[in-house]
């Protein structure tokens, strides 16, 4: 048990991080199998990122899951914003192949973190963040990660890997982050993320078609598909995932 005489914050990146639409799924997953799939299948993409725990590559990610929603956190350090963005990113397009999208907020500040308790300033940021600032279906940046990505993306030349949307919110792009493993990565890898990509495209376009007539959700269907339309408009080669909206 944690000693409380030594509980102290320390400085983390966070995010917060909601599934959207997962409450829905649970409402109707006892009656529809394909919803208690998709609710399992979000969950498990989710827990999954503990692998990168496991394989070293970032054995200092503090993961907490709660209904419906996921608490991510790095202790801040050289490069944690970076690779957190590269966890926001792939989270969102592994969770993307199965038709579940992804809403929320990142942040810099003080927060605490063990075994079976997370909180903090940092978490409610993110949460506020999530909650009044993201919108669409995308992870924003509060300023104190931005501040901190705009420190390296100065030497790491990553203009891709987060960009401003018409409404000012900056916002770690996983499009843009799929379209460039798509064509810079080795021919197996590329291949796996096409054919994810394929796949993917023909869940919007059956969103479009099951949402035209709900506005709320229809704008953010339509949101992520100008994303999507842009992210894969910049090689010939992708031209054959646009979609026709018309």
């Amino acid at each position: 048990m944690t000693d409380l005489s030594e509980l102290e914050y320390e400085r983390f990146v966070v995010a917060f991080i909601d599934i959207l639409g997962f409450r829905e799924l649970i409402k109707t997953s006892t009656s529809r199998q394909d919803d208690r799939v998709s609710a399992f299948t979000a969950l498990i993409n989710l827990s999954a990122l503990d692998s990168l725990q496991a394989e070293d590559m970032m054995p200092d990610l503090r993961i907490q899951i709660f209904s419906d929603s996921v608490i991510l956190a790095l202790p801040l350090r050289a490069k944690a914003i970076i690779d957190m963005l590269f966890i926001t990113n792939t989270a969102s397009w592994r969770l993307m192949r199965h038709g579940v999208w992804l809403r929320g907020g990142i942040t810099i500040g003080h927060a605490y973190f063990d075994d079976f308790a997370a909180f903090g300033p940092a978490i409610i940021e993110a949460y506020d963040i999530e909650s009044t600032l993201a919108k669409q279906p995308r992870i924003a940046l509060g300023k104190p990660a931005l501040d901190a990505f705009r420190k390296e993306e100065e030497h790491l030349q990553k203009a891709r890997f987060a960009e401003r949307d018409s409404d000012g919110i900056y916002f770690p792009n996983f499009l843009n982050f799929a379209a460039d493993i798509m064509l810079r990565s080795s021919k197996d890898h590329a291949a796996i993320f096409r054919a994810d990509a394929e796949n993917i495209k023909v869940s919007i376009e059956k969103k479009i078609a099951e949402t035209v007539s709900n506005p709320s959700v229809f704008g953010k269907v339509m949101w992520v598909t100008e994303k999507w339309n842009k992210a894969f408009s910049v090689h010939e080669s992708l031209s054959h995932l646009f979609i026709n909206v018309d």
